[in-house]
């Protein structure tokens, strides 16, 4: 097997049956440079995590067979979803200039390392081009081109630029100053901008402990793109209780398939927003009312008969 030279980080915590999973994946393409960081335990609120922390550590510090330069970010304490994650993509940028990220829940299709190594290269001096993604929620099989341009990040599974992450404000320091600026960027159907401006009040407020909905501000701050696959190349498999943010296992988007991306990849001919592949996303991710109505009711339905069965 040829060296995969792209840096890789992967964030992890307290989930070894995930980990596993994932890290099986990344040891299919050996990677020359592997950056792992791990969050500590919540020592005061949960005690018997610290068990399940030193597996984990124990686990990844134990599973690099192949010739690999390895480093550590070891947290003794516990730094949450802001500032843990966020913390590790900072310090991953300090020692890369270009990189691929993954947590401990999303395991990406074999192909997805050669779509970012070779994307990574090719946008690496477009300022404009920040930030390449592995998720497709949509079904987008008809696409012509391996990949299009949209303003929507999706964090299951990336890649990025030192270059860009340079631009993230953690604290949203220019919000709500800049919303006008960052809506005519974004230009999003009214339901989903609202969505997301409440999400950023939220964010900004420190109400919600994530790192995530800064990235998304901005890269809308500094007028960015995003690059994304016609085919869904990450399974995010950590939907369920133990999970902070995805906790409902019945969502249409946990455990989603995914396909392999054939190459040679074939490139957009312009670097420009794709609206009617993001419009299907959105659709998807974001139905309007009149869709979500009868999903909800089958959903419901289905909880009472399976709780119903359980007494006959």
């Amino acid at each position: 097997m040829s060296e995969f030279s792209t840096p890789i980080l992967l964030i992890a915590f307290n989930r070894i049956h995930t980990l596993e999973k994932v890290f099986q994946r990344i040891k299919q393409v050996e990677p020359t440079r592997l950056y792992i960081a791990v969050d500590g335990p919540r020592a005061s609120k949960m005690p018997e995590e610290a068990h399940l922390v030193e597996e984990v550590i124990a686990y990844l510090k134990g599973a690099v067979t192949w010739r690999c330069k390895t480093e550590f970010l070891i947290r003794k304490e516990n730094l949450g979803c802001k500032l843990g994650v966020s913390s590790a993509i900072t310090w991953f940028f300090e020692n890369v200039e270009a990189g691929i990220i993954l947590e401990d829940d999303c395991v990406p299709e074999t192909s997805f390392f050669k779509y970012c190594s070779e994307l990574l290269d090719q946008y690496k001096g477009n300022n404009e081009v920040m930030m390449i993604s592995g998720d497709q929620f949509a079904s987008l099989d008809r696409l012509h081109d391996s990949y299009y341009f949209s303003v929507t990040p999706h964090i299951w599974g990336w890649a990025s630029w030192r270059r860009a992450w340079a631009k993230y404000d953690l604290q949203m320091q220019g919000w709500p100053a800049c919303i006008g600026q960052i809506k005519a960027h974004a230009s999003l159907p009214e339901r989903i901008w609202a969505k997301y401006k409440s999400y950023f009040d939220l964010t900004r407020a420190n109400q919600i402990d994530t790192w995530d909905y800064q990235w998304v501000y901005s890269i809308w701050k500094n007028q960015g793109l995003v690059i994304s696959p016609k085919i869904n190349l990450i399974s995010n498999i950590g939907f369920g209780n133990d999970a902070t943010h995805t906790v409902d296992p019945e969502s249409i988007f946990s455990r989603m398939k995914t396909g392999s991306l054939p190459f040679p990849l074939i490139r957009p001919a312009d670097i420009k927003r794709d609206r009617a592949s993001e419009s299907k996303s959105y659709d998807l991710v974001y139905p309007p009312l009149s869709k979500r109505i009868v999903p909800a009711v089958k959903r419901r339905l289905k909880r009472l008969l399976s709780f119903g069965a359980s007494f006959f």
